[in-house]
């Protein structure tokens, strides 16, 4: 699960991931490339980091878990623009890694650019469903 509001624990990325687990220090560079982040990251303290790096940074603490899916609750609503964009590409690119995602946004534009299927619901009924045709499957 990412959530809307990065939560970093304090000090390290690296003690960040290691949270999540514990024994897997072997895999913590490859999950930090896979949401955006480089290996120089694992020493940055979390306080020091931008939003969106906060936000690739908890996606990472997310994968070395190696889940089987992930959902992110309106993950860039709190980013620039940028970060925003980043932030989807990650996430299409875990898609096509295989990783399936529940995209949970407010944001029709970014349903638009990133959803294969989209689940509309208005007071928490399910009012319509469709493929959007959107980047993941592509």
């Amino acid at each position: 699960m990412v959530f809307q509001r990065s939560t970093l624990f304090g000090g390290s990325v690296r003690d960040n991931l290691r949270v999540a687990a514990p024994e897997g220090e072997s895999a913590y560079g490859q999950a930090l490339e896979s949401a955006g982040l480089n290996s120089t990251f694992l020493d940055r303290q979390a306080a020091e980091l931008s939003g969106g790096e906060a936000q690739r940074a908890c996606i990472a603490r997310t994968l070395v878990t190696k889940p089987e899916a992930m959902l992110m609750d309106e993950p860039t609503s709190a980013l620039d623009e940028s970060s925003r964009l980043d932030l989807e590409r990650v996430a299409r690119e875990l898609a096509k890694s295989g990783v399936p995602l529940i995209w949970v946004t407010h944001d029709l534009q970014q349903v638009e650019r990133i959803a294969d299927f989209v689940i509309e619901l208005e007071e928490g009924e399910i009012v319509s469903t469709s493929h959007n045709g959107g980047s993941y499957g592509q």
